[in-house]
């Protein structure tokens, strides 16, 4: 029986090695039409299934541009604050006045980029022949329900994937 135990151990790391290996590319491969890429996957993704025409894909480029442009400038405007308000959180005396103004920064701030989001989907969707809206529109609750699966912080969400661009990292700081 010792004889084989080395060789039982090594066919369990086997097997073990191979569901990870199995894991990783399931993740990475599964839902390849939603992965973010730093070169406009959803968009490029959306500009097929839409047929847009060249001036349809311009506005489409625009609204990428300026949701991009929103989302980078809501976060460097966010991250600051958060830290602030961590910072303070953990002060063995937290003044709550402190903290309940951070809150409303961020708060003002995520506001606004909301209705900069929206803006720039509805001069996007004014662009759309009714079909296209209306397929837009699918694809947009199609996003949406992904993400209510996979939730927005989970390692199993294939857009999770830290250290490439365009990529939202598991835990924010």
């Amino acid at each position: 029986m010792r004889a084989k135990l080395p060789w039982i151990l090594f066919a369990i790391s086997l097997i073990l090695n191979l569901c990870v290996v199995a894991g990783y590319f399931y993740f990475n491969h599964d839902h390849p039409r939603w992965q973010e890429s730093g070169s406009g996957g959803n968009a490029m993704f959306a500009a097929s299934k839409l047929k847009l025409d060249d001036d349809q894909k311009v506005k489409l480029e625009a609204m990428r541009q300026a949701l991009r442009k929103n989302y980078q400038d809501n976060l460097s405007g966010v991250r600051p604050l958060r830290r602030e308000l961590l910072k303070e959180l953990n002060q063995p005396q937290p003044e709550f006045t402190k903290i309940d103004k951070l809150i409303d920064d961020m708060s003002l701030l995520q506001a606004a980029a909301f209705k900069a989001s929206a803006r720039a989907i509805a001069e996007f969707q004014a662009a759309l022949r009714p079909d296209q809206r209306s397929e837009f529109r699918r694809l947009i609750r199609e996003r949406a329900a992904e993400r209510m699966m996979f939730g927005p912080n989970r390692q199993s969400d294939p857009r999770n994937r830290p250290g490439e661009p365009g990529k939202r990292a598991p835990a924010a700081p």
